[in-house]
């Protein structure tokens, strides 16, 4: 079952803090792995709890398919939450951990065994069917969690962080497990982290959080390489940044007058920049090229300054002047402390940003 759920102009403010909820409106389609991705208290939490009717809003509307939920108890809106301390009772098994919600149902006991049997099977847990909580690994309690919620059928599934307990490799695989299950399912899931890998590796969409407020919503492609502003282009990974003088346009692009000379680039989000505008652009350390030709439009020199082999890649430090940026490279030959090259950003792979709301 898939539903559309939407917050619309959602406040939320505690007693003797600043506002945790600014005006926020977000909407998830039917069927959507959903993500809301920020630092420690963004908000994303808040906003996960207050679909779940776990705390009230100060103002705004939540509409599930349309329809104002917001009077409506946790229990009746049909929103189970996957927890980062999975909360599983450590006194019940495998399947009275799962069946818990439907027995509450009054749900007769041969339909209960047929659906949790079945929810544990696209788990992989069935072969731990009638195994005690607590012996069980991290991996296998995140699995009962998730079947505890999915059993219920939800409208809409909520996860806050559900893989932060998990060692890295565990967290690969669970990765994996979830989005396949949602997407068999035709879920609508939104799901918390801070976590940029776990958000670029499942999420469809993406919406990414700060004070409260979205500065970006977009599909992992669109806001990892057309990021808004400079909090969301670092918060997506490593990045570079250069400040340029707008000239003008030539087709498509913006030209800018920066220190490592006349460079093209994308215009990004927003308004585009007037002619003498100073605006910030920036590009990802993997769109540098090395060895460019002279002729080649946004090229330049730089020197190495340093380089650290770190497996996949080789993360180089340049220096073009006073600008010190980085670029990621496969396959790098070695190269000399000192040594002089000419690079390339291709004008797609530089993006002009939008003035940041506030100082980052």
């Amino acid at each position: 079952m898939s539903c559309r759920l939407e917050f619309q102009n959602i406040c939320k403010r505690y007693a003797g803090s600043a506002p945790v909820l600014q005006d926020l409106s977000l909407t998830v389609e039917p069927g959507e792995l959903f993500f809301l991705l920020g630092p420690s208290g963004c908000g994303k939490s808040t906003l996960l709890r207050i679909a779940a009717g776990l705390i009230e809003p100060d103002s705004g509307r939540i509409l599930a398919d349309g329809k104002d939920i917001g009077a409506l108890p946790p229990e009746r809106r049909g929103m189970p939450m996957v927890f980062q301390s999975y909360a599983l009772w450590p006194h019940m098994d495998v399947f009275e951990n799962v069946a818990f919600g439907l027995k509450i149902r009054k749900m007769s006991a041969p339909e209960i065994r047929t659906r949790v049997e079945s929810i544990l099977e696209a788990v992989q847990m069935t072969p731990y069917i009638r195994r005690k909580i607590t012996a069980l690994s991290g991996g296998q309690q995140q699995r009962v969690a998730l079947a505890r919620a999915l059993v219920l059928d939800p409208s809409v599934l909520l996860l806050d962080e559900p893989l932060s307990n998990l060692d890295a490799k565990l967290r690969d695989a669970m990765r994996t497990e979830i989005r396949r299950i949602c997407k068999e399912k035709e879920l609508t899931a939104v799901y918390v982290t801070h976590d940029r890998r776990e958000a670029l590796s499942m999420a469809d969409r993406i919406a990414v959080l700060k004070f409260g407020q979205v500065r970006q919503c977009g599909t992992p492609r669109e806001i990892y390489r057309m990021p808004r502003d400079r909090f969301t282009a670092s918060f997506l990974g490593d990045v570079n940044f250069l400040t340029g003088c707008c000239l003008g346009r030539e087709d498509t692009f913006c030209v800018f007058e920066t220190e490592v000379g006349k460079l093209r680039a994308a215009p990004g989000w927003g308004d585009p920049p007037a002619p003498g505008e100073t605006r910030t652009l920036m590009f990802r350390p993997e769109s540098v090229r090395f060895d460019a030709a002279e002729s080649e439009i946004n090229s330049f020199s730089a020197q190495i300054r340093e380089s650290w082999f770190l497996g996949e890649i080789t993360q180089t430090s340049l220096a073009a002047g006073s600008f010190v940026f980085t670029a990621n490279e496969q396959a790098a030959p070695d190269r000399a402390h000192g040594t002089g090259l000419r690079v390339r950003i291709s004008p797609e792979h530089l993006v002009v940003l939008s003035p940041d709301p506030e100082e980052d």
